[in-house]
């Protein structure tokens, strides 16, 4: 949980990006690939539209902001942990 509350800066993105990208044409086909999305980070902060534009038309980069977990990020660590731990322990239990 600590570190989901503190990721690495490098790990933490200002917007939402697809995990992966879509290789071919306009119209989606089962022949399309997908390749990683190297702009895809696991955190990400968000920022204001208005706060975007700003700095848009200043061409200045965004504002940095500390990341921030929110209340729905939170309970889906709780959920992964409460589902992972016990069956962790019976794993580990059964191969003693």
């Amino acid at each position: 949980m600590e570190f989901c509350l503190n990721p690495p800066a490098d790990w933490v993105g200002p917007v939402i990006k697809s995990r992966f990208m879509r290789l071919g044409g306009r119209k989606k086909l089962a022949s399309d690939s997908h390749v990683p999305n190297p702009a895809w980070r696991p955190f990400s902060t968000t920022l204001a539209k208005r706060e975007r534009k700003l700095a848009s038309e200043a061409m200045s980069p965004l504002p940095l902001r500390p990341y921030r977990m929110s209340q729905g990020s939170v309970a889906q660590v709780f959920a992964v942990c409460g589902i992972s731990a016990p069956s962790a322990l019976s794993t580990s239990n059964s191969t003693v």
